[in-house]
């Protein structure tokens, strides 16, 4: 995605500013007593971001977060310190939004002028970095969910992923190693998708088919991605492909594979080895018989995998149910975690919430939300 490359610079910019050393953004810690029972908390979570296990210091930090927070006014530096590495850890995992916040926090208990300093500084950066990230942010006014519906009607049962490696217009043909990679990659993807669906009580099982087409003499004549207008030429591919295989339709090439896997869902991704913006079309209301599918455009790069796994798990998402939250303009501040609002540089931050829980069918009830919300039935004709 757009995005993945903006913030990986924006990443960069962060970790510059604040940089002693290479790895060692935070220095040494200041001067708290040891023997205060939330020293080693501190400690070891400075202990792991320095180790860049950012994940691992933030979660050390929340789960204690209740016994920072009684802490009282007077224990500046124990509380400056817990906020200052939290910013850092949620920085490093692309949290803007709740660096800001950790880092405003932290300044408030500075001692320090340079303390203060830093944290103000900081606090700048990551606004900047919201802005960026938030270009799109105004361009849709309402949020369309549509659980129940296609081939991938709700994140549940025996799932089968369809993924068709494809070589278009670029002249990008795929070796056995990238597909192995790529492969694998799922499932990272796929193992994040379980476990999220499994907070909602939902079970996946996953099978996969593979395929691929190198040397359609069509397919590698049309280029698809952000100079397709309209998708047109995304959409002939994916028709052409169909019926490389045998079927006239996409949604019949879909089926045919669901019921010889014997299975409740199916996600079917086209994935041609170029940079470009992935995109999901999905089915609404009902299927025709183009069916719902994913183009997935991101190289298999093996420095990169944390993105494509972070893409394979958002766009398929899509085929369930789910919108994208990051440009819809009342999303800003909602569910900041949620995948299909901000990124992440790690797809373990990344959350699946109460809106992609309801968007995706693991949820019956329908949150709260600062902005509109259609859902699309099946079958129905119009939204509700």
């Amino acid at each position: 995605m757009i995005w993945f490359v903006l913030l990986v610079m924006l990443n960069g910019i962060i970790h510059v500013s604040i940089n002693h050393q290479p790895g060692a953004e935070l220095g040494e810690l200041g001067d708290i007593d040891p023997g205060h029972e939330l020293y080693a908390i501190i400690d070891q979570a400075h202990q792991l971001t320095r180790k860049k296990q950012h994940l691992a210091a933030l979660t050390l930090l929340e789960q204690n977060a209740a016994a920072f927070d009684s802490l009282p006014r007077a224990q500046r530096q124990m509380l400056y310190e817990y906020y200052q590495i939290k910013g850092h850890c949620h920085a490093a995992l692309w949290q803007y939004i709740e660096a800001e916040a950790m880092w405003h926090q932290a300044g408030e208990y500075a001692v320090r002028a340079d303390e203060k300093k830093r944290m103000r500084d900081l606090v700048q950066i990551s606004r900047r970095a919201i802005d960026d990230i938030n270009q799109e942010r105004n361009i849709n006014e309402v949020y369309r969910a549509s659980p129940n519906v296609g081939p991938a009607s709700a994140l549940r049962g025996k799932v089968v992923l369809i993924y068709v490696f494809l070589t278009d217009g670029s002249m990008r043909e795929w070796s056995l190693r990238e597909r192995t990679h790529t492969l694998n990659t799922w499932t990272m993807a796929q193992s994040w998708l379980s476990n999220r669906a499994k907070a909602y009580a939902s079970e996946l099982n996953f099978s996969q088919r593979v395929f691929v087409i190198n040397k359609h003499p069509v397919i590698k004549r049309l280029k698809v991605g952000d100079q397709d207008s309209g998708y047109k030429n995304a959409a002939t591919v994916a028709h052409l492909a169909a019926r490389q295989f045998g079927h006239d339709t996409i949604l019949g090439f879909i089926n045919k594979i669901k019921t010889e896997e014997d299975a409740d869902q199916a996600i079917l991704i086209y994935h041609i080895a170029k940079e470009g913006r992935s995109f999901a079309s999905r089915c609404m209301h009902h299927c025709d018989e183009s069916g719902e599918f994913v183009f997935l455009m991101e190289t298999p790069n093996v420095k990169h995998w944390q993105s494509l796994r972070y893409t394979q798990a958002h766009e398929s998402l899509h085929l369930f149910g789910a919108d994208d939250l990051y440009n819809i303009k009342r999303a800003k501040y909602f569910e900041v975690r949620d995948i299909m609002n901000y990124p992440s540089s790690v797809l373990e931050a990344s959350t699946l919430e109460e809106l992609t829980a309801y968007a995706v069918g693991l949820s019956k009830r329908r949150p709260v939300t600062p902005f509109k919300v259609i859902t699309y039935a099946p079958n129905s004709l119009k939204g509700r």
